[in-house]
Order: structure tokens, then sequence, then C-alpha cells
């Protein structure tokens, strides 16, 4: 079983709050959004890629705009030729490779 790192200074961090203000939740939602974001991504992607609509992830955390408020605060990219990366994903998962690498 895998685990993924939640830092001290999440709950603080100007993304966070940014994400709190633009989709009108509370910073428990939001971070509660990333802990499951991270959690699916280090089980269902390959280094953080993902050939699907990012708007999976609003279904995914339950909070419409999730995925487009992750991409105003530059922490989800668009992958070609379509999908979505997280970007600095080893910032989760401690090295980089997602369970599905390690398989």
């Amino acid at each position: 079983m895998s685990d993924i790192r939640i830092e001290h200074g999440l709950l603080h961090k100007p993304e966070v709050m940014m994400m709190t203000l633009q989709l009108g939740v509370s910073k428990n939602e939001v971070i509660g959004g990333l802990v499951t974001l991270w959690l699916w991504a280090d089980e269902c992607t390959r280094r953080g890629e993902c050939e699907h609509d990012p708007k999976i992830i609003d279904d995914l955390t339950g909070v419409t705009g999730f995925s487009e408020a992750l991409g105003k605060v530059g922490w989800i990219a668009p992958r070609d030729p379509e999908g979505f990366i997280l970007p600095r994903i080893e910032r989760y998962t401690g090295d980089g490779r997602t369970s599905k690498d390690r398989k």
C-alpha cells in the first residue's frame, strides 16, 4: 500500500486560500478535495498524467469548478493531445512515481 505526503504548510498555502475564495467553499473542503485528488492520482495515473477530461476531478472531489481552480493556481496543466497533468506530483507521492508506476 502506498502513502501520500501532506505537508504542514498546506493549510496556509496561497494556492489553497485562492481556491477557497474562487470556489466559495471552506479551506477544509479544498484540502479534502486535494487529498482525494492526490490519492486518486497516486492509484490511477502514471506520474500524474491522465488522458481524460479534467472535469472528472470535479466529480471526484464533489466540488464544481475544482479542476478550473486547480488550473488557476498552477496545480494542473493540459496534456497533449488531450487530458491533463498534475505537475510536481512527486511532492505528494514522495518519489515522483505513482502506485501504478511501482507495480
